[in-house]
């Protein structure tokens, strides 16, 4: 009910209660930030911190009141550059990362596109309020799915479909990831893009989300694979990883830097994609 306005004065009290009060993950995005610009001065890691503070804080409550608003205002909100490189009423997978605010653009890809937009997520631990934002999300014309229910459905189901994913998150088993160095720290990709993208031969497409002003982002596509079935294994991550750092690096207090990205050690016997 409040005005944007007063949303982000909100925010900006949760962002200094987060960040000085609470001390929320305050070395993990520290730490981060560290190992992945380590020519950082003193005082621009400070402000960085700050404004990855902000960013959280701007996004948890943008996440809350984006189904409030119209299709109109969402698209303002949510500017797509250059939908037009991604085939009309054809099959496609989008990957991107947790940069800017990716709620609002899973939100508003079924606005600028005909396909059928499916989003792959991972379920919340509080069963309610995961069916609460699955119902919110609906009225978008986008349908959560988890990995598991993602595959089942890419089987069954044969009309044209955008497969939307957030794949910058580190993966539960470290043995059965695509290892290759992030910020030149080893890292472990989720190998769900390339299984998918292969198996189901759809092109794959970078999506970067970059915020503009308060409140108004742009989207931007970019191809990575037009053939994933011709492409060798852990092409198409390095492909993602090269796209991701560099948006990672043009705005990098928009990435969401409390996660933790290098917490695991590569295993002796896996290999490292270069």
């Amino acid at each position: 009910m409040l005005p944007l306005k007063g949303v982000y004065l909100i925010s900006d009290l949760m962002a200094w209660v987060l960040q000085h009060l609470i001390g929320y993950r305050k070395s993990t995005i520290e730490n981060n930030l560290r190992l992945a610009f380590p020519d950082l001065t003193q005082d621009i890691l400070k402000k960085t911190i700050k404004e990855s503070y902000r960013n959280l804080a701007d996004t948890s409550l943008e996440s809350l009141i984006g189904t409030s608003f119209s299709s109109k205002s969402l698209k303002e909100k949510m500017h797509f550059i250059n939908p037009e490189i991604i085939p009309d009423s054809k099959h496609a997978l989008l990957i991107g990362g947790h940069q800017g605010n990716w709620e609002w653009g899973g939100l508003a890809v079924s606005l600028w596109f005909s396909q059928k937009v499916v989003g792959v997520y991972k379920p919340l631990h509080q069963k309610r309020i995961d069916q609460y934002f699955k119902e919110q999300r609906k009225k978008w014309g986008l349908r959560l799915l988890s990995m598991r229910e993602t595959f089942k459905f890419l089987k069954e189901d044969s009309e044209p479909c955008l497969l939307v994913l957030i794949a910058d998150q580190s993966p539960g088993n470290g043995k059965t990831s695509i290892w290759t160095n992030f910020f030149n720290q080893p890292a472990a990709f989720n190998v769900g893009p390339e299984k998918i993208s292969r198996e189901k031969n759809w092109p794959v497409y970078f999506y970067s989300v970059k915020r503009v002003a308060r409140g108004k982002y742009e989207v931007q596509f970019e191809l990575l694979e037009k053939n994933p079935k011709e492409s060798p294994r852990g092409q198409i991550t390095m492909k993602f990883r090269d796209a991701l750092e560099k948006t990672i690096k043009e705005q990098p207090q928009d990435w969401l830097w409390s996660h933790k990205r290098w917490k695991k050690e590569k295993p002796a016997d896996i290999p490292l994609f270069k």
